[in-house]
């Protein structure tokens, strides 16, 4: 009897730490410098910035996220959304030179970043 209840109680355990079918390494996120959502490292003045997140294939469309901004001057912005097909872009006000760092959570775990410089126009 006491066997039994110790391997529910481990079983349970285990259950409970199962990774959901969302799991962090499915997802992918990057910077695109326009709404082609090519990958890219560097934007130039005059673009237009977006994060792009690729769900993997066993995620409903329709999956929520939270998406977040880090400017150069550290201001953060986020917003929810929800998965479109493969491929989901958030166009991003990019309006000063700098660094920004891109942030997706799904379920309240990290499931991608990434990060892209604006450099000013004619640079």
């Amino acid at each position: 009897m006491r066997r039994g209840l110790v391997a529910a109680v481990v079983t349970g355990a285990l259950a409970a730490l199962v990774v959901p079918a969302t799991a962090s390494a499915d997802f992918d996120g990057w910077a695109s410098c326009g709404s082609n959502l090519d990958r890219d490292r560097v934007c130039f003045g005059g673009d237009r910035p977006y994060g792009v997140l690729k769900a993997p294939p066993r995620a409903r469309d329709g999956e929520r996220y939270k998406f977040c901004v880090t400017k150069p001057n550290g201001r953060k912005r986020c917003r929810t959304d929800f998965t479109t097909g493969k491929k989901s872009g958030n166009p991003i006000r990019a309006n000063q030179v700098g660094r920004y760092r891109l942030r997706w959570r799904v379920n309240g775990h990290r499931v991608a970043r990434a990060s892209f410089r604006l450099k000013p126009e004619g640079v």
